[in-house]
Formats: structure tokens, C-alpha cells, sequence
């Protein structure tokens, strides 16, 4: 069964939160992690593993093979984690945007001091991880959709994908601030899921056409 951002999701002894968004892999756009939403405003956000969903119910919502505690001891969410520096972004003589970037991860990992814990492989004298390996973009409701030119088309409203694999399934497109509208656009279109946003494969005019055959299909 397909799942959503916004789907319940539950462990073994009770409700965890909500998928609030997800990771993706960019070589081959399917999900690979939900980040779980626990708590209210300022709820946490943690990662779990596609490989850790035990079922999906009647009702779209997602069981977790894990109880509460195993939850906690997921990995925090954060942002930064998954983007490489800016590419336009050439820094100071002698800056070594590698060697930047590695020293972030291993930061974080090391939960912002690195005492006690030894680098993580990836770094020189371990298993070298290349650019690809480190693009993990998040999706989430109002990331960004571009056209195949790079032209802001529309935003994220809703995003599903199989919950077995993580093959996207249902991307919903929202445009306009006060009156907006949704578009459910083909996953077909998608061409790569990015820390840009949603890139698609067709240009804006064929977005369009479609958004307006949708919205004079449902005044009918």
C-alpha cells in the first residue's frame, strides 16, 4: 500500500507522530528513510529506515517494527546533514570544499564536538564516499518544483510513494499563496528529487495545460 507525508505512524507500544518528511535517494529518487515528527510545534524530528516499516493499514497508517525507546535512540533530523556546500560558493585561499564538507558530517556525527568519537569512513583513511553517496535530499510539504528549464512551477502539497521500495507514487503540485490550487502532476514527469527540489522533465507550458484541464475537469 502507498503511504504519504502526513500518515500516522506507530511502534510497538503506541503512537510515534507523523511522517512529517522524507529522505530520498538521488540517483534513484525512491524513499529511503520517513523523518517522524514527534510532539507538537516544536516536536523532534527523527529518522527511520524504510527497512523498519512492519505493515501499513487500512487506513494509510504506518507500523513501525520498533517500540518508543528504539524510536529515541534514531537519528535527530537536520538539514544541513544531506546538502553539500553551495557550488557557486568558492570560499577562502586554500579552502578544500572536501575536506569542508567531511568535517561537517563527521560534526555531526560527533554531535557538534567530536570528543570521543573517532571519523566516520569517508574521511582520509576510510571508505571514500563520493558527491552522489552524500546527496540525500528531504522532501517535504512546499519544497520547491522546478521545470525542465529550471523555472519555479509550483510547490510540494502532497507526496506518496510505495511503501515497499519507496518508489514515489502520487506528487501533488500546489500554486498560489491566498487562493491556491493543487494539480496532481504524472510521477512520470519527475526527473530527479534534488536538494533544488522536484526537478521535472517538461516545461512550464505543459504544466499549465495540464493544471488547466484538471481545474476545468472539476468545475464540471
Amino acid at each position: 500500500m502507498d503511504v504519504r507525508i502526513g500518515s500516522r505512524v506507530f511502534g510497538s507500544d503506541g503512537e510515534l507522530g507523523e511522517v512529517h518528511r522524507v529522505i530520498v535517494d538521488a540517483r534513484t529518487n525512491n524513499v529511503t528513510d520517513v523523518v517522524v515528527k514527534h510532539g507538537a510545534l516544536f516536536g523532534q524530528e527523527r529518522m527511520v529506515p524504510l527497512s523498519c516499516v512492519d505493515r501499513v493499514d487500512d487506513d494509510g497508517n504506518i507500523h513501525m517494527k520498533l517500540d518508543g525507546k528504539g524510536f529515541e535512540e534514531m537519528q535527530q533530523f537536520a538539514s544541513d546533514h544531506y546538502s553539500a556546500p553551495d557550488p557557486d560558493y568558492s570560499g577562502p585561499p586554500g579552502f578544500d570544499r572536501g575536506l569542508l564538507l567531511l568535517d561537517s558530517m563527521w560534526l555531526t556525527y560527533a554531535g557538534g564536538g567530536g570528543g570521543g568519537v573517532g571519523k566516520p569512513l569517508g574521511f582520509p583513511g576510510g571508505e571514500q564516499i563520493s558527491p552522489s553517496d552524500m546527496q540525500r535530499p528531504s522532501v517535504s510539504p512546499g519544497t520547491p518544483i522546478l521545470d525542465v528549464n529550471g523555472e519555479k512551477v509550483g510547490e510540494v502539497h502532497e507526496f506518496a510513494w510505495e511503501a515497499d521500495g519507496g518508489a514515489p507514487t502520487r506528487l501533488v503540485m500546489q500554486k498560489g499563496l491566498i487562493f491556491h490550487s493543487e494539480t496532481e502532476l504524472p510521477v512520470s514527469w519527475v526527473e530527479q528529487l534534488s536538494d533544488e527540489g522536484v526537478i521535472l522533465s517538461v516545461p512550464r507550458s505543459q504544466v499549465e495545460s495540464l493544471r488547466e484541464q484538471s481545474h476545468a475537469h472539476s468545475r464540471r
